[in-house]
């Protein structure tokens, strides 16, 4: 039935308006904000706010460094890490759709997951170049104060650290993240940058909009399959 015109009938029983809440003492308890302060709850909203826009902000310029930094770097890459990836992607993509942990990934097709797999093992070993060549490293400090920053949003920052600190596989995360991120600076200096300015609502949805290109380039492959 895929794209047959198709005609509905249907019967509405009931129709309902969203209602906001007052903003009361009451209302902004339910939000962790002991005493109701209005004043507190606002500053804490704003805090989220600006830590979202930036977030956005900094990972739409990153996607946009790493896909020049692909673009004018068309380098053969190994198979086998392409592979790798490949088998990482199928996976992933295995426990989004909840397949369950038995399932034997080699039943989906590599041609589903290949290009993608290829472009991100190019960027890593372009990155890797960068992060060797201008020898940038992250301490355990570093990644205590990433991870403290990350920690943030969550209700129990503290337990949240220390859950990191305490977990190598978790640090080393954290530490590739800061590497990446340290790298793209980098790369940023060599960089004509154009500032363009945008509302909160425009920082969020363009953000969106990105991360729904990076998704559908893989959707789109699966649906031509």
């Amino acid at each position: 039935m895929a794209g047959k015109e198709a005609t509905f009938k249907v019967t509405v029983h009931k129709v309902s308006s969203q209602k906001l809440p007052e903003v009361d003492a009451e209302f902004i308890e339910r939000f962790g904000v002991e005493g109701g302060d209005q004043e507190k709850f606002r500053a804490e909203i704003k805090k989220n706010m600006t830590r979202e826009a930036s977030q956005a902000v900094d990972n739409r310029v990153k996607q946009q460094v790493l896909d020049a930094l692909k673009k004018v770097n068309e380098i053969p890459v190994p198979s086998a890490l392409v592979q790798q990836e490949t088998d990482g992607m199928k996976r992933q993509a295995a426990q989004q759709f909840g397949l369950g942990e038995d399932f034997d990934v080699s039943q989906l097709p590599n041609e589903l997951f290949e290009e993608q797999a290829k472009g991100r093992v190019q960027v890593g070993l372009l990155l890797a170049e960068v992060i060797k060549a201008n020898e940038l490293d992250a301490d355990d400090e570093a990644i205590k104060a990433k991870v403290t920053e990350l920690a943030e949003q969550y209700q129990d920052p503290d337990e949240v650290v220390s859950y990191y600190m305490g977990n190598e596989e978790l640090k080393t995360q954290v530490k590739s993240a800061i590497l990446e991120e340290k790298a793209v600076a980098k790369l940023l200096e060599q960089t004509n940058i154009k500032d363009v300015e945008m509302s909160y609502q425009q920082a969020l949805a363009a953000a969106q909009q990105q991360a729904e290109q990076d998704e559908g380039a893989e959707e789109g492959e699966q649906a031509s399959a």
